[in-house]
């Protein structure tokens, strides 16, 4: 099996793992920060905190919801 073929099937265990009832919970509780102008925090080290840095100013230009990183 080459690297992209077991990628992309580690890939999809792990979509196929995600649960609705937890992106509906993860949606309600940036819905209720924004409502309450409060802020996210998101934390990132290495590679994950340039992926912390988007997902921040996504949160912030796109949504409108305060949002902070860390990394």
């Amino acid at each position: 099996m080459n690297y992209t073929q077991s990628y992309l099937e580690k890939l999809t265990e792990l979509i196929n793992k995600i649960q609705t009832k937890d992106i509906v919970s993860l949606s309600n509780a940036l819905l209720n920060c924004k409502k309450k102008g409060s802020s996210v925090f998101i934390f990132g080290n290495g590679g994950s905190a340039s992926i912390a840095a988007h997902v921040s100013t996504d949160l912030a230009k796109i949504h409108k919801i305060k949002s902070q990183n860390f990394n």
